[in-house]
């Protein structure tokens, strides 16, 4: 995004050298003690010369009266990026300041860095004659514009709920060494803790809100920053975040599940606003902090002349949800679900093409997907509610003669491999969409095929696993591999099954994906 100001990202400095940069606010009240760096460090945006990196200082990640436990006076913190593990090469340091308005969370936007190069970093902040350093995270720029890298490692998942299962599938994409990770949405949930649950939440606190569902629900600041840290403190979830950059879009479960555009009795202009800046705090995004009820999340991240994701928010500007069967409102082609100037974004860019394979990070289902043979009976929190609109997406990439339209979704809890249609012919392919399953929402409920598949003939597979897809791209195809985990439930990593159930290809141009 453009048109930021100092005050929203910190900016880096020249290298200094060890740590005598140090400053007095490094020092925080006495009364805040213990290691601040319980949640992790994360990367995320990066660009061919610059990246975001992350922290959010938190000696006690549940504490009520203020965000992690910090107090109210600003602290800095120090930072670190290196070339080796050892940083003993910083290339880049400075320190940054955080605030209790700000939920002690550091963006810092770290410039005048090497294009398609391995990165190492770190913080450091100050308590008596104590001085504390974060865990190392590994980021990566993305290659020079104008060339093309020989390939592309990234991985795609989504739907973390914490209480239905441990997040064994965070740990396996940490060990898969990706250049990128695109998360797309679906980070907490709003819920209380479910009956039986695998491991069950931490009660919060009530702070008094607009929750109009019951008090079980979170719906406030204080709330949301907590049920971030009760994700953050996990040792997958950090691994994952350490492991590369991140490229994070929201679904509905970050404010309220299957909300849209108008504010409701039930997801006020105050609860979105809460919503957007608890999650603002807690991701490594390049992007202005939310203001009134409102974020600017849309986004295009280029990889070379071999790749661009164009990163989309399909939440905030859409219509409200057909009912049932209502065929009228469903072909409305007046109604949306990414808003016009979002579709405009969209469309114009298709006719860029530059990127040789055109990669869209969203978060509901894209491709036609019918429930039986009635026409109208779809999900319609999809795009299949929405389908004059999804119907001009895609034929505006075709119009533009995009060769390579790959679309990345989550939001089911499946995984699914389709192919694009538009909504009269099922067996007219003129895209690809890889849907990836959940981290572990739903837990374990089987691992049986999908029996609405025969109903859509452009859905090639689907399988009720928890775990994530792993994409690699060359010029030639791009592959993905549908990576599963076997149990959720056992609380140990070592005791479960990490496997690909099915491999698809994309070959270059051919717009439709074929079984390896």
């Amino acid at each position: 995004m453009s048109g930021l100001s100092r005050r929203h990202l910190l900016v880096g400095t020249g290298a200094t050298a060890g740590l005598a940069f140090l400053s007095s606010r490094l020092e925080w009240a006495a009364a805040a003690t213990g290691n601040p760096f319980t949640l992790g460090v994360a990367s995320g945006d990066p660009l061919s010369d610059r990246v975001i990196i992350w922290t959010r200082l938190a000696v006690d990640p549940f504490a009520v009266a203020s965000p992690g436990g910090m107090g109210t006076a600003p602290v800095d913190v120090a930072w670190e990026v290196a070339k080796d593990t050892a940083f003993a090469s910083v290339v880049r340091s400075g320190t940054a300041t955080t605030t209790a308005a700000g939920g002690y969370a550091a963006h810092v936007d770290v410039t005048g860095l090497a294009a398609g190069t391995a990165y190492y970093y770190r913080f450091h902040t100050r308590s008596g004659t104590t001085t504390y350093t974060s865990p190392v995270g590994v980021t990566r720029t993305a290659p020079a514009l104008g060339t093309k890298p020989a390939g592309l490692k990234f991985l795609t998942a989504s739907c973390a709920r914490y209480d239905e299962g441990y997040y064994h599938a965070y740990q396996a994409m940490a060990e898969d060494r990706p250049d990128l990770i695109l998360f797309l949405g679906d980070y907490i949930y709003e819920y209380p803790t479910e009956t039986g649950a695998i491991r069950p939440l931490r009660s919060i606190p009530k702070i008094a809100g607009p929750d109009s569902r019951g008090s079980a629900y979170v719906d406030t600041l204080v709330e949301y920053r907590m049920r971030h840290a009760e994700h953050k403190t996990d040792k997958q979830l950090q691994a994952a975040h350490a492991a590369a950059p991140w490229l994070v879009v929201y679904d509905d479960h970050e404010v309220r599940n299957n909300w849209y555009a108008e504010n409701t009795a039930d997801t006020t202009l105050d609860r979105k606003q809460a919503a957007f800046q608890a999650w603002y705090e807690n991701m490594p995004v390049r992007m202005a902090p939310p203001a009134a009820g409102s974020i600017a999340s849309y986004r295009r991240v280029p990889w070379g002349t071999l790749a661009r994701f164009d990163m989309l928010d399909t939440r905030q500007y859409r219509d409200k949800q057909a009912g049932a069967l209502a065929c009228s409102v469903i072909d409305d082609a007046g109604r949306t679900l990414v808003g016009n100037a979002q579709e405009k974004w969209l469309l114009d860019g298709f006719k860029d093409h530059t990127p040789q394979w055109n990669l869209i990070g969203q978060q509901v289902f894209f491709s036609p997907k019918q429930n039986s043979t009635n026409h109208c009976d779809v999900n319609t929190d999809a795009w299949d509610g929405y389908r004059p609109e999804r119907d001009a997406v895609a034929n505006g990439w075709v119009a533009a003669g995009v060769r390579n339209p790959v679309v990345l979704t989550g939001d089911v809890h499946r995984h699914y491999a389709a192919n694009v249609c538009r909504t009269s012919n099922l067996n007219d392919p003129i895209g690809a969409e890889l849907i990836t399953t959940s981290i572990s929402s739903t837990g374990i409920r089987g691992t049986e095929g999908d029996p609405t598949i025969s109903a859509s003939p452009n859905v090639l597979y689907g399988k009720n696993w928890r775990g994530y897809i792993r994409c690699t791209v060359t010029a030639s195809a791009l592959t993905a591999d549908f990576r599963c985990v076997d149990d959720v439930n056992k609380a140990s990593y070592a005791d479960v099954r990490v496997f690909t159930d099915k491999t698809f290809v994309v070959q270059d141009g051919a717009r439709r994906l074929t079984p390896a």
